[in-house]
Parts: C-alpha cells; structure tokens; sequence
C-alpha cells in the first residue's frame, strides 16, 4: 500500500472548488494521525524524493494548474514534509540507537523491530539512481529538536497548521519514546540474547561500517 499525504487525502479540485463536508471531515482526521503513518517503527517505509525538478515551461504559483514552488526543505520550506521527514528520521535514530544499546549488552531487539529492521529500511532518499537507505546516528531527541527548529521557519498553507504539527510534534515523541522503553523493558525480561556472530555484525552496522543494499526497497 502507498500512502501519499497529498494524493491520498481530499485536496481542493482543479478549478479551486473547495471539499465537500465529508471530504473536511476525512482530511482532518487524516491530519491527527498524519505522523503516525510516517513513523511507524515497524508498518511503514519512507520515500523521500526532496529534490524538485520542474518540467520545461512549467508555471509556478499556487493556484490550478501551477506548480508549487515552495523548497522542500530549508528557509520557507514545506511544513508537512519537514513533519513528516522529523518524524520519520527521529525513529530511525531510536531504532539505531536501541540497536546498538541492545547489541553491547549481548541482547537482540525485539523480534518485530528486528522482523521490520530486516525486511526494509525505514528512510530511503530517491533523489538519485538508485534509492539509498537514509542513516541516523544523532541522539533522537537532537534529531526531533532540529525538526521542531525547522519547522520553526517553514512555510504551511493552512493557517493553523503550525500550531498543530508542533504540538503533534511534542506527542509524539512522547508516544514513541515510551514504545521504545516499554518494548525493551519487557524483551530484557525475556533473556533473548544474540549468538557473537551476530553481536558483531549488528554492532558493526550501529556504528556504519556496514549497511543495507541501496537497490532493497
């Protein structure tokens, strides 16, 4: 399943007709649950194409037919998207950081966060050749608070949008932070531990000496 935020939710029609009340009402409860299809620590993958290339002729502006020419990210930059890249992004730091605890205790993750760790990455840019596995070492919370600073200065088309994602935001990593120590807190009560095969390797790719195939999406 594809989930894309603006093509899967109601937008206005070509000709600027504005939603019906049911299409208000379905756009507003997917904007309260918009973070969570992004940061799913193990349902969802993200694709990232953060690099906008307009075709030849195109006209730019915000109206029918016109080609939105707000910067992806940055000074101005599209307020959604930095939500959803925060989001995103502030997961994979928890999971790269709950790895690599894990890994020098002697310990595995739990086995949903290693099932989803090995079936695909939680980040991928395609702004190239070929899709490439986004990594984070940062502290999450230094991760969220970069996100929190730049949506700060990006640019949102609905009026209160600003105010909503920042305290979707403070929510959620709230949620998130507590899924992670709830989940391992009761895996260590479970003694799984990793064989030292994999105790190397998996500390190994902790710390970036190794990764994932850029082409496993």
């Amino acid at each position: 399943v594809l989930f894309w935020d603006f093509a899967s939710l109601p937008q206005k029609g070509l000709n600027g007709e504005d939603k019906t009340e049911e299409e208000k009402a379905m756009f507003g409860r997917g904007l309260k649950v918009m973070g969570n299809f992004y940061a799913s620590i193990t349902g969802t993958s993200v694709i990232q194409q953060r690099s906008i290339d307009l075709p030849p002729g195109a006209t730019t502006g915000f109206g029918p037919g016109e080609y939105n020419p707000t910067p992806y990210e940055g000074e101005g930059g599209r307020g959604w998207c930095i939500f959803e890249q925060g989001v995103s992004m502030t997961v994979l730091a928890h999971l790269t950081a709950a790895e690599r605890q894990q890994a020098e205790k002697g310990k595995a993750l739990p086995e949903r966060f290693r099932r989803a760790q090995a079936s695909r990455a939680k980040v991928y840019d395609i702004a190239g050749d070929a899709p490439v596995a986004r990594e984070c070492s940062l502290p999450p919370r230094d991760v969220l608070d970069e996100a929190r600073r730049a949506i700060e200065k990006a640019r949102f088309t609905g009026k209160a949008d600003d105010v909503m994602v920042q305290q979707m935001l403070a929510e959620f990593e709230w949620i998130v932070g507590s899924t992670f120590e709830q989940a391992l807190e009761d895996h260590a009560t479970s003694g799984a531990t990793l064989p030292p095969s994999a105790r190397s390797t998996v500390a190994g790719t902790s710390r970036g000496e190794a990764s994932r195939p850029s082409s496993e999406v």
